[in-house]
């Protein structure tokens, strides 16, 4: 008879979650370190049930990165600091957010739920960033200070500042990116 014995040594993970960093999820702790070490991974992001996180989880190298999750209902980031942004990409590779929602459990003052800065070209697609009630409000859903990317089939709710906000600061390419 033939026994599994495992996967070949040449086998490859595809995607980390923050659960390979040993986070808490489902228990209520902060999951901020585990999510911020699965961001820093080389490996694509896959938000496989709900985190916490108290600070924001940044994109600063020079590789793109993608982050991506198995639906907003399923897939969630949930900030817990009134001032702090949630997913932040400065300047580094594209950064792409798929498929996950971001919200919040306090009622935000500053802050965006997600935000990219930089010269790539970034994707935010059918993602939910939302406050989840008039007394839990995200500040800013998502904020975009660069080159306009591909922002589509986003649902955006309950923001006391704005939902999206755009700031193109490099001439001549407002034209080339995507929000619908």
């Amino acid at each position: 008879s033939l026994a599994f014995s495992g996967f070949p040594t040449a086998y490859a993970r595809t995607f980390v979650t923050p659960r390979d960093y040993v986070a808490s999820a489902g228990t209520g702790g902060d999951d901020t370190t585990a999510v911020a070490a699965a961001m820093a991974s080389d490996l694509p992001m896959y938000i496989d049930r709900a985190y916490i996180i108290s600070a924001a989880v940044t994109h600063s190298t020079s590789a793109a990165k993608r982050v991506y999750g198995n639906g907003p209902s399923t897939s969630r980031i949930t900030m817990t600091n009134a001032t702090q942004d949630g997913l932040v990409k400065t300047g580094g590779g594209s950064l792409t957010v798929e498929s996950i929602s971001v919200t919040t459990s306090i009622n935000k003052t500053a802050g965006a739920a997600v935000k990219t800065s930089g010269t790539y070209k970034d994707i935010i697609r059918d993602c939910h960033i939302f406050g989840p009630s008039t007394s839990l409000k995200l500040f800013v859903g998502i904020d975009i200070n660069g080159l306009i990317p591909c922002v589509e089939n986003n649902y955006i709710l309950t923001c006391t500042n704005t939902g999206l906000r755009i700031n193109n600061t490099a001439s001549g390419e407002g034209s080339e990116g995507i929000v619908s």
